[in-house]
């Protein structure tokens, strides 16, 4: 670890987080990079197991060969070791996002709210998750569903106020008599 990453309280942060930077920063280092990358950060995830998101049947190693062309080729430098590549800024402001993210829902971070706050930044990866059926909202709902256990969401499309109302009392009568937690998303249609 290194001093900025230190002082960036690193060390805090949960041991597979840990595992999973070291991960990244010997992959940025391995190929001759300075610094840990957004994308190195997703190909470590890769390597620990992909964080499971209900409903996308994609295929891992389909989403590695799509982001491993992404990345540049480093240009006659010698591969290091993971010690020689610090997180580069974005790479930084990618895990202040994820621990927001967890923070709004009360808990722990977890490898989802990398992937959510990836998407959020917009940073090169999250073009490859979302041609992946990964995007924002997938990944959002995948967070919100993972932190509340819902096995079921709330989907309502209303189309007036009074409609709004009985879906939502209707489907909340059904998730309580089920002794299920509820997830809520809501969809308003333009006027």
């Amino acid at each position: 670890m290194t001093r900025s990453e230190a002082r960036a309280g690193v060390a805090s942060l949960p041991r597979w987080l840990r595992q999973t930077l070291a991960t990244a920063r010997g992959l940025a280092a391995s190929r001759g990079e300075r610094a840990a990358e957004p994308a190195h950060l997703v190909l470590a995830l890769l390597d620990r197991g992909f964080p499971h998101v209900e409903g996308w049947s994609g295929d891992p190693g389909v989403l590695r060969a799509h982001i491993e062309r992404e990345l540049p080729t480093p240009a006659g430098q010698q591969a290091g070791t993971a010690m020689d590549a610090a997180l580069s800024s974005w790479t930084r402001k990618l895990l202040e996002v994820a621990l927001h993210e967890a923070g709004a829902l009360e808990e722990e971070v977890r490898p989802i709210h990398l992937l959510l706050a990836l998407a959020r930044l917009g940073y090169a990866p999250a073009q490859a998750l979302a041609e992946a059926g990964l995007d924002r909202a997938a990944l959002a709902r995948a967070a919100l569903q993972d932190a509340s256990g819902a096995a079921f969401q709330l989907r309502v499309h209303p189309a007036s106020a009074a409609q709004l109302h009985d879906q939502i009392v209707s489907q909340v009568r059904e998730a309580v008599a089920t002794g299920r937690t509820v997830a809520f998303e809501a969809y308003y249609p333009p006027p």
